[in-house]
């Protein structure tokens, strides 16, 4: 396989060394290098726009578990002229809570849980991003209750008609971002990763958990904790 980006031996070698890179080697900056100024980050969390929103979740997770591993499992990918390459990333990830933060006061817990990263990119620039984490598996392993740590926060953010909604695998995302606002060249009006395939990953998730969960949360809008953690649980 010939070399990727002339610094790397391939393109999984890329994917694989700048998430060590990132957070592992606690290179938050070198995101300023390999992620666009505006790209767009999906995950059930909700929708981050630009690379100074990506910089602050990321500097914001590292201080609450300042020991995260994550360790890549499998690698696969694609190539088009169109859309450069496109990569799927299997994890494993482990961390300590050691400071109190977004998962609340340090329990001191240490918890495992399965990432599935799907990127685009075009040379050492990744411009669009599907992520998947096991926030429910996060939540239990820290000993909290999933249903009521997501009611929690969505009462944070003024309750269920003020909290930010969550994103969907039936919502395309094309209409979820204003017109205008992404200025990627060919990233308007054209999902990269489909619909079907955050379904295929959610379905990934619901075979891997050992304590599935049918909760539910009557009333309540869609919002990223509530449908993590009762949905990926």
């Amino acid at each position: 396989m010939k070399p990727y980006a002339n610094n790397w031996q391939d393109f999984p070698d890329y994917i694989i060394g700048i998430t060590k890179q990132i957070w592992e080697d606690r290179g938050v900056e070198s995101l300023n290098h390999y992620y666009a100024p505006d790209i767009v980050v999906r995950s059930p969390m909700g929708i981050q726009r630009g690379n100074e929103a990506v910089k602050a979740s990321t500097m914001t997770t590292i201080h609450e578990f300042p020991d995260r591993q994550l360790f890549g499992e499998d690698v696969i990918w694609s190539e088009t002229p169109e859309h450069g390459h496109l990569s799927s990333h299997r994890l494993i990830t482990k961390a300590t809570h050691l400071q109190d933060g977004q998962f609340g006061k340090a329990t001191g817990k240490t918890w495992t849980v399965r990432v599935i990263a799907d990127c685009a990119a075009k040379g050492e620039t990744i411009y669009d991003e599907w992520l998947v984490r096991d926030y429910g598996g996060i939540v239990r392993q820290l000993g909290y209750d999933p249903a009521e740590f997501a009611a929690q926060l969505i009462e944070k953010e003024g309750g269920p008609q003020a909290a930010q909604p969550a994103f969907l695998p039936d919502m395309i995302w094309t209409e979820a971002i204003t017109a205008g606002e992404m200025t990627t060249p060919g990233a308007r009006n054209m999902p990269i990763f489909s619909t079907e395939l955050w379904r295929r990953i959610s379905t990934i998730f619901s075979k891997a958990t050992t304590e599935p969960s049918s909760e539910t949360m009557p009333g309540a809008k869609p919002h990223w904790a509530a449908t993590t953690a009762l949905a990926f649980g």
